[in-house]
């Protein structure tokens, strides 16, 4: 799934929430529809943000890491 869609964040600027800057990030983890009402994708971020330091992996933004959803659908 991809977030192809924009949305308003709370300033009320439009936004498709694929930027690479650590505010956008973190803005679009807060405030987009589909990401904000799951729990722990903060946490899970900052674990994603650690390793990829510890890697090297400079190219993770809003557009290269992903959500898995339950068979019905449900997000976790």
């Amino acid at each position: 799934m991809t977030f192809e869609s924009h949305f308003l964040d709370s300033n009320g600027n439009e936004t498709n929430g694929v930027g690479v800057d650590l505010y956008e990030i973190l803005m679009t983890i807060q405030e987009h529809p589909f990401l904000k009402d799951i729990s722990e994708i903060r946490e899970h971020f900052w674990n994603m943000f650690v390793v990829d330091a510890l890697l090297g992996n400079p190219d993770r933004n809003n557009s290269n890491w992903g959500i898995i959803l339950n068979a019905d659908g449900s997000k976790h």
